[in-house]
């Protein structure tokens, strides 16, 4: 019996160093478990952390880009609003040029045909007279092409029927 007593004793004893070592490896493994658990945490903020200076990064560099591209945008419409400007300067100038002609085509035509209306057929005179009217009118208006065709027209027929008179004359 003794022997029976002593090994339940041995049983009970073992049993009690196995539990008390159980629940010392459980509590390491608990903050072995704390410790990885942390160290994620850890490496989770430092990753996030990575991440956000990584976005803040980009978006400088995007807004750097995008500031770069309306600047040279903005110079780019003030060159073509230039560039609008000078044609339609140039444009004026060319109305102008092409006004002042046609004012001194009709102020000479007019000038011969007071000289030398007499010694006009009646059918021509009436011709250069429509012509004259139709520079007239077309020089009021800013329509460019009709108005160089009017001036062609008015020294088309001015040009032939002073020619005619000088052939007269001759």
């Amino acid at each position: 019996m003794k022997s029976a007593r002593g090994a339940k004793k041995s049983v009970k004893n073992l049993r009690k160093a196995t539990v008390k070592k159980a629940g010392k490896a459980s509590k390491k493994i608990a903050s072995a478990k704390k410790k990885v658990i942390k160290a994620v945490q850890k490496a989770e903020v430092q990753a996030k952390a990575a991440l956000e200076e990584r976005a803040k990064k980009i978006s400088a560099q995007k807004d750097a880009l995008i500031k770069r591209l309306m600047e040279e945008l903005a110079a780019k419409e003030k060159l073509l609003k230039e560039s609008k400007k000078g044609l339609l300067d140039k444009a004026r100038e060319n109305l102008l040029d092409l006004k002042n002609r046609a004012e001194t085509l009709i102020y000479s035509t007019e000038r011969a045909i007071e000289e030398y209306g007499g010694q006009l057929d009646p059918r021509g005179r009436e011709s250069v007279q429509k012509e004259l009217n139709a520079t007239k009118e077309a020089s009021e208006s800013t329509d460019m092409d009709r108005l160089r065709a009017a001036i062609a027209s008015l020294e088309d027929v001015a040009y032939r029927l002073f020619e005619t008179l000088q052939a007269g004359a001759g």
